[in-house]
């Protein structure tokens, strides 16, 4: 394919303004190539596989340079990246085309009948052909639930006995205007239209109308804002809430409640057929038989759930792990159960989906049916796996924003519940007591001065305690310990949260101790990038390591790093060791080292108590001087 090809193959093109915004790629292409004298260069085309069949298929297809007879100056002047264009192909359902090429376009008008069948469809299969998913037995209703009198008339209902019901998962943006209070709460269970709710709420209601429904589960109305012990006891329920929902409806599109999330989305046009967005460019397809189709295509446009505004916030990310089975509206329509995940329309590539298949999996294991599954085990999960979810959760967690800061450990509760009931574990602040040394580790690297909020909710040695993320990434297998836990006490603020707000934790703890020089503490927090070396000998895996701690260090954010002032008294705990070793041109050399890692700790006052402020990784002995074993107390 030339550059005259592909000019002529945008005169099939429709001309009456309805599909006529091309991709910036291919506007520029066709710019380039009246710009070019010499325009003797040639495309390729090269199809990629869809998932799951070995022959080639034409969902994407990828364009690349090949080869040019310009000289190289031109060349470069006018290509100087040359990245090859990946281009999606889709065709509409009962066209010639579509006997050849899989995909649909992606459905952006989420209210259109088409729209509504496809929810129902999806939650249908799911209940019927997929036996990792949970059963449909009818569950009780939580103690609260909105019940949908009519198109227009709802009311607050008390529950009471089984029913199936929906939940919404959504961004609140600000404080909500209509709410159940303790002085609204008897009004409310006399009814309200529909009406005096905000769009995302107006949209959840017509949804469950759509889906057959009666009741549906909004926070916002169905826990009493006002009454602090309704809250805490409504929110040690969430697991179960969002578990046994017959469906969950998760408004990713929104930023706030007054926001529609049904809403015609992305570059949809009203009146175009199919609901198709405004941005697809048409093409004749001659089938074998010698029939026309008609293809339609666009640049790749891979889903990024991390893009949503429903993925800054905290509270919603266990509120979708939990939930079995739910209908996703944000910039593309999605469906996500225990076995499966689908969009309406497009490329269905979830690697860029940061909740994939190891939360479902986990989802599954953990919520197989509606009673706690606890000590029975996972026959594809060994502990340590179940143990990475929890990581990558919390990783994923602690990006996301809070509008209250004592809410930092009652927002991912529902998430410590269930791995309480899949392991059998003690919780203690957002750590785990089989694996506390491990987890004591957590890492807030790139940053160095930790974000406190201005109220204490976590001890210093717990992630919840600070506002910057965290990763738990720097100990290896490889690993020795070195420290011993001699006793660690959490005391949960109420006796009805268990894995809700805290009143206070203690670590008592053993391990070989030292004074620091706190001229170096910074230098020490700063090098926290560097991640830990290889343990075989290969030159592919040393390779990585070091990419990956330039890619690292390139793009540090240490904030006002050079105001910043470690404590006058400043210790250093070590918790692990770790032997390795790597070979050396010079004299062919063999070199090992022992290197440690461990907190950095301050002295609180004139007492034996210490607050952690860091942490350090694969340090040489030398750095570290002379050390002996102590026991401290860190809060």
């Amino acid at each position: 394919m030339n550059s005259n090809i592909l000019a002529r193959s945008t005169s099939n093109f429709p001309q009456d303004g309805q599909v006529s915004q091309t991709s910036t790629a291919f506007t520029d292409a066709l710019k380039l190539s009246e710009k070019i004298e010499d325009d003797r260069f040639t495309f390729s085309l090269k199809p990629s596989h869809s998932k799951g069949n070995p022959l080639p298929d034409l969902d994407k297809i990828e364009i690349a340079m090949w080869k040019s007879e310009m000289n190289e100056a031109t060349l470069n002047k006018h290509f100087p990246y040359r990245r090859p264009i990946t281009v999606e192909v889709y065709a509409l359902k009962g066209d010639p085309a579509s006997n050849h090429i899989s995909t649909k376009p992606i459905n952006v008008n989420f209210s259109s009948p088409e729209s509504f069948q496809q929810a129902r469809e999806w939650i249908d299969n799911c209940l019927h052909n997929h036996p990792e998913c949970p059963t449909t037995a009818v569950p009780n209703l939580p103690t609260r639930v909105v019940e949908v009198l009519d198109n227009e008339s709802l009311r607050l209902h008390i529950s009471g006995g089984k029913a199936s019901y929906a939940a919404l998962s959504y961004c609140w943006g600000k404080p909500q205007m209509f709410a159940t209070t303790l002085s609204s709460i008897a009004d409310l269970t006399q009814g309200f239209t529909l009406s005096a709710l905000p769009l995302s709420l107006q949209d959840a209601i017509k949804l469950t109308i759509e889906l057959g429904l009666k009741f549906i589960w909004i926070d916002s109305l169905c826990i009493i804002q006002d009454s602090p012990s309704d809250k805490e006891r409504e929110i040690s329920q969430m697991a179960q809430v969002y578990n046994n929902a017959y469906v969950t409806i998760c408004a990713a599109n929104a930023a706030a409640c007054s926001e529609s999330f049904l809403k015609p989305h992305g570059d949809f046009k009203a009146g175009l057929e199919s609901s198709l967005s405004d941005d697809l460019m048409k093409m004749p397809y001659k089938c074998a038989n010698g029939d026309f189709g008609t293809v339609l295509f666009r640049e790749e446009s891979p889903y990024h759930s991390m893009w949503e505004p429903i993925s800054r916030r905290a509270w919603t990310l266990q509120e979708r792990i939990l939930s079995p089975r739910a209908l996703i509206y944000g910039s593309r329509f999605l469906w996500q159960c225990h076995t499966a995940q689908h969009s309406d329309g497009g490329i269905e590539d979830w690697s860029f989906d940061v909740l994939g298949s190891g939360h479902r999996r986990f989802s599954s294991g953990a919520f197989g049916s509606t009673e706690p599954t606890r000590h029975t085990g996972i026959d594809f999960f060994s502990l340590r796996q179940v143990f990475q979810v929890w990581y990558s959760t919390v990783q994923e967690y602690t990006r996301r924003e809070l509008t209250l800061p004592t809410d930092k450990l009652p927002a991912i509760a529902g998430m410590a519940k269930a791995f309480y009931d899949i392991t059998g574990d003690i919780y203690l602040a957002g750590l785990w007591k089989s694996n506390l040394a491990h987890d004591l580790m957590w890492s807030s690297n790139p940053a160095i001065d930790f974000a406190k909020p201005s109220v204490w909710r976590a001890p210093s040695w717990s992630w919840a305690s600070i506002d910057n993320g965290v990763s738990f990434d720097k100990i290896t297998e490889d690993s020795t310990l070195l420290a011993k836990v001699l006793s660690c006490e959490v005391t949960p603020r109420s006796e009805c949260s268990p894995f809700g707000e805290i009143a206070q934790g203690i670590l008592v703890i053993d391990g070989p101790f030292t004074k620091a020089d706190p001229e170096q503490v910074k230098k020490l927090m700063l090098d926290e990038s560097m991640g830990p070396p290889p343990k075989e000998n290969d030159a592919t895996m040393w390779n990585k390591a070091i990419l990956n701690m330039i890619l690292n260090s390139g793009k540090q954010d240490h904030g006002d790093a050079s105001g910043w002032k470690p404590p006058e008294s400043v210790w250093c705990l070590l918790l692990y060791s770790r032997n390795w070793r790597w070979d050396s041109d010079y004299q062919h050399q063999k070199i090992a080292e022992t290197c440690f890692s461990g907190l950095i700790l301050e002295k609180i006052g004139n007492g034996e108590q210490y607050r952690r402020i860091g942490s350090f990784y694969n340090r040489r002995r030398d750095w570290l001087g002379y050390w002996d074993r102590q026991t401290i107390t860190i809060v």
